[in-house]
């Protein structure tokens, strides 16, 4: 298409003439390497770019659409299961789990879907927002003129570094000197077991690990917060030095799933199909067709990325949050949505709303997703609820909500969520409609230096003339014209806020170009003459960017899915679920990484750091605010921090229900209620069948000697490495004001640690109590029976434990010594940097007479001692529990109780009965023989 603009257009052009620029596809088979690169050379005096090259890497281009290809016939049943590395199972998993999000969009229960459910008093039937939160209720945010102290927050330096000042500290490293301290010592050698030891030497015979090999195997070198830091750093310091303008070929995602049912034919549509291809409703693709067709459109969107390298743009990791600039078929599919309300105060009353309720007689009288109860329309927390309306007439705004509904996946709204091309996206069709409105608004300002404003901001003045009417001077709110601030929401106020009820999805479309130095004067002129925003006649259209070096910021995140904090983590949480298929197997995939640390690397800097990050945030804002009267309000508020704060709890409990994640396979319930893995394979006779993907391999498994010659080859990893991947992020909250962006938000050379460990300290404290006490009612998860009486797996929710009362327990895949070796390490290491010592107290291990026990003042201030006996080492185990909060385990207590009784049981015990006794009692005493020798190093730490 461009013969006639370049000279000698049918020639053989050599690559590296400048004279040309090129996109060049490299065809040469790769081990590795990137899925692209994009440099460009500029005018070393003007800097003006005169020659670039985009080149396209073939190797693993092909690789990820003939692999895309090969999942989604082995999904539709095009090809025979054996062809592919444990296809079977995949097909299995993918076929039994069905729709994420069920055809009926009432969030029920289904066979291998690890979802929550809704309340039992909320109606399934509505298809918005309300269905998705706790008690479904959305409010929208109190408007930042009536809380003047987040504005001062948001606009005032030294306000900022006196409430960050407040943030309780920890000495920079305190965790990793605390996990130092288990090095040499007998428990390290405990830890690292041959499953740490092949999985991070790949498969090294123990008799050969050098001494520095060793010190790398400790947990304390590996298995920390400290080390998940490293690999983000790594990873970011890597694409700034290296290759600043590559496209890593991590940027495909290996989902399969949403392709898949694109492409899956019934008998029916493959004939109609056949019978006229161009006609047909559905094209029904199979062999070469599908594999260049998913090829394509991996290759047009890889592309444009590298062309974007060449004429000077970065890399732009904010595009898939970017709101206000996405593709103007998002607005289309994402629909507005009623608003709840408990008061007038919950409406936006500026434009004349308020809250309106609805007297009833039966639930089928009040708005969809409440319920009739005394004549009032009550919400899932059985409180008084109405709708946001304007005389009577119930209005509708588009709202934040985690999850898609049915028909916005029907409707792909996802590949419409971006504003650029220059972003590493979370799926590989997520930039495949071509370049974005940031990407045009880049290059006008880059070659033309003009800039997208408003064409149309009547909205903005109604609502300034509207305050203006009831406070008084209109130049108190001229602020609602300065979009500055509009980019960077996501946090403390949503953008869809600023969306809605400030520039509105229509008037936010209607743009204009204006010169740059036109804008910046104008602004400036009336800045200089006091007016502020007042009389601005250009109101610039807020674009967000965010380059590799701040890579890990909120809303900065490579591969990441979502327009806010809410979406991102579920998209997390879906990664984790769905495509631990597709991490976890390699299916005969020589290059894929031999070492399991591989992926335990990449689920802790791809996904956990997500869920991991909203804990902080929250608890630092949480520490910054709870202090004002209006914060309980807000901090519920969808529309402001309520998103973040929900999205918090859906990461705890989500990383929670990863470390309690059970085995695949055949379960058989047993006499004390619980259900236990008896093989990893569908056997007759099972009460239980847990599919994979919602069961997990506990171990990894490595190939024979005789397959290929490669016995360090990984089949699968183990279920080991993201339960300890979650431990990690669930118990290590600490940063630093030079460790990553999040310790970017205090001031230089403060450290911290708030995090899950400050937010839910008892939740946490159970979940780690639990595993190490084998109290399984604590944290596993639990089985209930649908309708029908078949039996399904549902995660426990630790934060309602009274919707766990009376359900039978699933045993956890790992339940066993490791695992208590490693969330006792990393409690002891990290719970204790967060300010409360109850964890390590509850751990305490004490033997009768050797000194360092301890007896009680009278009354015991609530604290309580047992005593156990060992019968067959004569010693006597004394625990204590810690009066801090009565609700929280505490392991060692809870161990010693147990065995106490367990030797009650065993002194009248006989025959079979006696032996299963002294089995457990065997059990408890190496747990607490363990627990000691913890506390004889964490007991007497001062740091």
């Amino acid at each position: 298409p461009c013969k006639d603009l370049v000279p000698h257009p049918t020639e053989l052009k050599k690559i590296g003439d400048m004279r040309y620029n090129y996109i060049y596809w490299v065809g040469e088979n790769q081990a590795a390497s990137p899925l692209g690169y994009g440099p460009s050379a500029g005018d070393p005096e003007t800097g003006q770019l005169v020659w670039g090259t985009a080149y396209i890497y073939g190797a693993p281009t092909l690789t990820y659409g003939q692999a895309s290809m090969d999942l989604v016939d082995l999904v539709n049943g095009n090809i025979d299961p054996k062809d592919v590395v444990s296809g079977e199972y995949i097909r299995k998993w993918i076929l039994e789990k069905g729709d994420v999000l069920p055809s009926d969009n009432s969030a029920t229960l289904f066979e291998g879907g690890l979802r929550t459910e809704k309340s039992d008093n909320v109606a399934l039937t509505r298809i918005n927002h309300a269905q998705f939160d706790d008690a479904g209720i959305v409010q929208p945010a109190t408007d930042p003129f009536l809380n003047p102290d987040i504005m001062k927050f948001l606009n005032d330096k030294q306000m900022q570094r006196e409430l960050y000042s407040t943030i309780p500290t920890v000495e920079h490293s305190h965790t990793q000197h605390r996990a130092d301290a288990i090095r040499g010592t007998t428990l390290e050698d405990m830890m690292i077991t041959e499953e740490v030891r092949v999985g991070l030497t790949g498969k090294l015979d123990a008799a050969n690990l050098s001494s520095d090999m060793r010190e790398k195997l400790s947990p304390a070198s590996w298995a920390t917060g400290g080390h998940a830091s490293e690999i983000l750093n790594a990873g970011r310091n890597k694409a700034l030095s290296q290759v600043p303008c590559s496209f890593e070929r991590h940027f495909m995602d290996d989902s399969i799933y949403g392709i898949a049912k694109e492409f899956f034919c019934s008998d029916a549509e493959k004939a109609a199909y056949l019978a006229d291809k161009d006609g047909a409703p559905k094209k029904c693709l199979t062999g070469d067709d599908l594999r260049w067709e998913i090829t394509t459109r991996i290759l047009s969107g890889l592309t444009e990325h590298e062309v974007g390298h060449t004429v000077g743009l970065r890399h732009n990791f904010s595009g898939s949050v970017d709101l206000f600039n996405f593709h103007d078929e998002y607005f289309d599919i994402k629909k507005p949505e009623q608003i709840y309300c408990k008061a007038d105060g919950h409406c936006d009353d500026d434009l004349g709303e308020s809250c309106t309720y609805t007297a009833c007689n039966a639930t089928t009288s009040c708005p969809d997703g409440l319920t009739c109860d005394g004549g009032k329309c009550m919400d899932g927390s059985d409180t008084e609820t109405g709708l946001c309306a304007v005389g009577g007439t119930p209005v509708e705004r588009l709202a934040p909500r985690p999850k898609w509904t049915e028909e916005e996946r029907l409707n792909k709204i996802y590949e419409y969520q971006y504003s650029t091309v220059m972003d590493y996206g979370g799926i590989f069709n997520s930039d495949i409609h071509g370049l974005g409105k940031y990407d045009y608004a880049a290059m006008k300002f880059g070659y033309f230096k003009m800039v997208d404003t408003y064409a149309d901001v009547s909205k903005i003045r109604s609502r300034i003339d509207t305050m203006a009417a009831r406070f008084g001077d209109p130049s108190q709110f001229s602020y609602y014209l300065d979009t500055s601030g509009w980019r960077y929401a996501g946090v403390l106020f949503s953008p869809f806020y600023y969306l809605e009820a400030y520039i509105g999805v229509e008037q936010n479309k209607k743009r204009r170009s204006a010169s740059y130095e036109q804008v910046k004067l104008e602004h400036e002129m009336q800045t200089n003459y006091d007016y502020g925003e007042l009389y601005w006649t250009h109101i610039e259209v807020p674009y967000r960017f965010c380059s590799d070096e701040f890579n890990g910021n909120l809303g900065c995140y490579v591969y990441d899915m979502g327009v806010d904090v809410g979406e991102t983590v579920n998209n997390a949480i879906a990664k984790l679920d769905e495509h631990y298929i597709i991490d976890a197997f390699k299916r005969d995939s020589l290059f894929k990484g031999n070492f399991i640390q591989t992926y335990y690397n990449r689920i802790l800097s791809r996904y956990m750091n997500i869920l991991g990050d909203t804990g902080r945030y929250l608890a630092i804002y949480d520490n910054i605010f709870r202090r004002y009267s209006w914060y309980q309000d807000f901090s519920q508020n969808i529309y402001s921090l309520g998103t973040l704060a929900k999205a918090t709890r859906a990461a705890f409990n989500h990383l929670a229900q990863l470390v309690a994640a059970p085995a695949p396979g055949s379960f058989v319930q047993d006499a004390d209620g619980i259900y236990r893995n008896v093989s990893y394979d569908e056997v007759a006779g099972a009460d239980l069948v847990v599919p994979l993907g919602t069961g997990k391999y506990p171990y990894s498994q490595f190939l024979s000697g005789d397959q290929y010659g490669f016995e360090n080859h990984v089949v699968w990893v183990g279920s080991f490495w993201t339960k300890l991947a979650a431990l990690v992020t669930l118990t290590d909250s600490t940063f630093y004001s030079s460790s990553d962006w999040v310790g970017e938000q205090l001031p230089t050379g403060r450290s911290t640690s708030v995090g899950f460990n400050t937010l839910y300290a008892r939740e946490l404290t159970n979940l780690i109590g639990g595993i190490i006490s084998e109290s399984l009612d604590a944290y596993s998860g639990v089985v209930e029976k649908d309708p029908a009486g078949k039996p399904l797996v549902r995660p426990r929710d630790l934060f309602n434990p009274a919707a766990n009362a009376g359900t039978a327990i699933i045993e956890p895949g790992l339940n066993n010594l490791t695992m208590k070796l490693y969330a006792a390490f990393n409690g002891l290491v990290n719970l204790g940097a967060g300010f409360d010592p109850s964890f390590g107290d509850s751990m305490a291990v004490f033997l009768d007479g050797n000194g360092a026990e301890f007896d009680l003042n009278a009354g015991g201030n609530g604290v309580e001692v047992a005593r156990f006996a060992d019968p067959f080492g004569g010693k006597t185990y004394i625990a204590y529990t810690p009066n801090y909060d009565a609700g929280r385990i505490a392991p060692a207590y809870a161990i010693v109780k147990r065995a106490q009784e367990n030797r009650d049981a065993w002194d009248n015990a006989a025959g079979n009965v006696k032996m299963e006794l002294e089995r457990q009692l065997r059990k408890d005493i190496e747990t607490l023989d363990v627990l000691r020798s913890f506390h004889d190093i964490y007991g007497s730490l001062t740091y």
